[in-house]
């Protein structure tokens, strides 16, 4: 039983980190897809903020098996 505990604290540490840097990465890229679509001076930061946040779910959705094969192969990596 400790060693189920032990592989799920491993892939849900691989899992954290693979989804965090894929995140960051969505979020910086719709960010800067939202500052080409709208006009700087009619909308703030925070509003381009609020509406690249709104979308980050759906593209977070669509790269979800990405993310679970990259830390299930980071797991064995780190297990062999």
């Amino acid at each position: 039983m400790r060693l189920h505990f032990y592989f799920v604290r491993k892939y849900l540490i691989a899992f954290t980190a693979v989804l965090a840097v894929f995140l960051t990465l969505t979020v910086l890229l719709e960010m800067m897809e939202m500052l080409r679509r709208f006009d700087s001076n009619l909308i703030g930061l925070s509003e381009i903020l609020y509406l690249t946040l709104l979308r980050t779910p759906r593209a977070l959705y669509e790269i979800l098996p990405l993310v679970v094969i990259l830390a299930t192969l980071g797991l064995y990596l780190g297990l062999a």
